[in-house]
């Protein structure tokens, strides 16, 4: 899920709405049809494209794969379940997914475990600085300096460049380039 938000450029409502049958796998890539997205004011729908990686164990592609196969999953359910936190406290190897697209407290715990063991900070370190939105940004940084910004504005599905351009982070580096042009 982390990674997926990530490279998807997805907000928690995006999430929500990832249906089985509507992910569909290539070899080179995957591609999630949401039916809805919140600024989809005609309600078309939009198609987000994630490429397959290289690196197996964190290539979104590869996981969204073997989380459908393992899960046995049919019909129109959520790709990304809730789960009862009380069975998955007392038996975490048969938790069972519960059919239903993951409550944003419970995403925003994933998220928040995530973080931590990636970056090694406290429980209350991580909360205080990051949310699911920040998958989001941090993935719309990422890619924001190798991508077309057409491209990059298309896949976060943002209407105008205004709202693209909030989800980008300059580094010091990038933000000394423009006067560095300049001969300073």
């Amino acid at each position: 899920m982390v990674s997926t938000m990530w490279t998807g450029f997805l907000r928690y409502k995006d999430m929500k709405f990832v249906w089985v049958p509507l992910v569909k796998f290539y070899e080179t890539h995957m591609e999630m049809l949401l039916i809805e997205r919140k600024n989809d004011q005609f309600r078309f729908g939009d198609v987000v494209y994630i490429a397959r990686g290289q690196h197996r164990p964190s290539c979104p592609v590869f996981l969204c794969e073997t989380l459908i196969s393992r899960g046995g999953f049919t019909g129109m359910v959520n790709l990304f379940q809730g789960w009862d936190g009380r069975l998955a406290r007392f038996h975490p190897d048969t938790t069972p997914l519960n059919g239903r697209h993951m409550e944003y407290p419970q995403c925003r715990a994933v998220v928040h475990k995530f973080l931590q063991r990636t970056t090694g900070l406290s429980a209350a370190e991580v909360q205080t600085r990051w949310g699911t939105q920040s998958l989001r940004s941090g993935g719309a940084t990422t890619a924001a300096k190798q991508v077309d910004f057409r491209l990059f504005q298309q896949h976060g599905a943002w209407h105008t460049a205004t709202s693209a351009h909030r989800y980008i982070l300059d580094d010091t580096e990038t933000r000394l380039s423009v006067t560095r042009c300049l001969g300073n």
